[in-house]
């Protein structure tokens, strides 16, 4: 079964944007990882947990379509879901929008890696697992 969105909140800032108050491209990744790891936090799991048992999470692919500008002083949600999980790469749905207009749809895949080696895991840290298909 597919997961439910999970919405995060973001206000657009001035740091957020240009010179013409249109939010950066940037910024979206931003967005977008703070609306991942706040999915984490609400399941009981901090991302420092993961790096303190030695798990990093690189992004290892993007994908993003901007379908209309965000603006200064605008608040958008960004939804968040993860894909179910195949092996270890984690793949995740994403779609930002604004007073229930979308204005942006992203997918972002990340690999679990060993900190002390820099080598994919070939099973997720149990700790992650355990949050991902409870």
């Amino acid at each position: 079964m597919r997961e439910t969105w999970f919405i995060y909140p973001v206000q657009v800032y001035p740091q957020d944007t240009d010179y013409a108050g249109v939010a950066w491209h940037g910024s979206y990744i931003h967005w977008l990882e703070r609306a991942r790891v706040a999915w984490l936090q609400g399941r009981g799991l901090n991302f420092s947990d993961l790096v303190a048992a030695g798990c990093d999470l690189p992004v290892v692919d993007v994908a993003i379509r901007y379908y209309k500008p965000i603006f200064l002083g605008e608040e958008i949600l960004v939804k968040a879901r993860p894909r179910p999980r195949q092996g270890v790469r984690l793949v995740w749905d994403y779609e930002l929008t604004r007073q229930a207009e979308r204005v942006c749809t992203a997918t972002v895949a990340l690999a679990p890696l060993e900190r002390s080696t820099g080598k994919l895991y070939r099973r997720l840290p149990d700790l992650l697992a355990q949050v991902l298909d409870a």
